[in-house]
């Protein structure tokens, strides 16, 4: 049981990684979670009532985005990737 748990969270751990480097952070932040439990709804269900999403996003385009978002927002339940790491 033990090694199925490990396995597990090891899994998550890179998966968690792999989200916020592919979204150029270097944070996991609650989307990335929310990500990771995107095939368990009843988990996810549980995480959107604890931890209340943020407004959607707007349809600008990424080089809009460049040009006008230069301050980086940071969601309030981070956790920073060298914690994880191994």
């Amino acid at each position: 049981m033990t090694d199925c748990v490990t396995s597990m969270v090891d899994a998550w751990t890179t998966d968690l990684l792999a989200f916020a480097r592919h979204a150029k952070r270097t944070m996991i932040t609650c989307d990335d979670v929310r990500l990771l439990c995107r095939r368990n709804p009843t988990l996810l269900q549980h995480l959107d009532s604890r931890f209340p999403s943020k407004s959607e996003p707007s349809k600008r385009s990424r080089c809009e985005k460049n040009d006008t978002d230069k301050k980086s927002t940071t969601d309030t339940h981070t956790v920073e990737m060298s914690d994880i790491a191994s």
